[in-house]
């Protein structure tokens, strides 16, 4: 065996742990970025609830707030409020979440409402639905800004 061989022996294996080592470096790097994502989504829920209910302790009103939903008893009835459950993965359409909230609809209720993060694509979804639609349901949009600044749209 050459010295030339020997060298072209420890060039493969230093490219070989180089390629290991990027491998474990992405593969740590892609964790840490999901970790922070699932993070940065349960903070996002969290304060998407707070700010609908500090909004609604604005209006005077006192909030029940459950696990993903607040409810709201005043003289009118009960107004649900479902929050957005942002997590991992691709964000559910408006069209799936009014899906899912007619699927839970409850004879009690008197208003329903979803609040999401502000996002252009949702109020244009929701400008796009029929105001009949809308108001035979008692259905509103809550959007709120991270500086917790809410407007309802019906």
């Amino acid at each position: 065996m050459s010295s030339g061989d020997v060298k072209e022996s420890e060039v493969e294996v230093d490219s070989a742990a180089a390629e290991k080592a990027e491998a474990e470096k992405a593969a740590a790097e892609k964790a840490a970025a999901e970790k922070a994502a699932a993070e940065k989504a349960a903070a996002e829920k969290k304060d998407l609830a707070s700010i609908a209910a500090d909004w609604l302790a604005d209006l005077g009103l006192n909030a029940d707030v459950k696990e993903d939903e607040l409810l709201v008893h005043g003289e009118n009835g009960v107004w649900r409020i479902v929050v957005d459950k942002p997590g991992r993965g691709k964000r559910f359409s408006l069209k799936n979440k009014l899906f899912e909230l007619m699927t839970q609809m409850d004879e009690n209720v008197e208003k329903y409402s979803i609040v999401v993060m502000r996002d252009a694509a949702y109020l244009r979804d929701w400008k796009r639905l029929s105001a009949a639609a809308k108001q035979k349901i008692n259905l509103s949009l809550l959007l709120c800004s991270a500086n917790g600044h809410v407007k309802e749209y019906e």
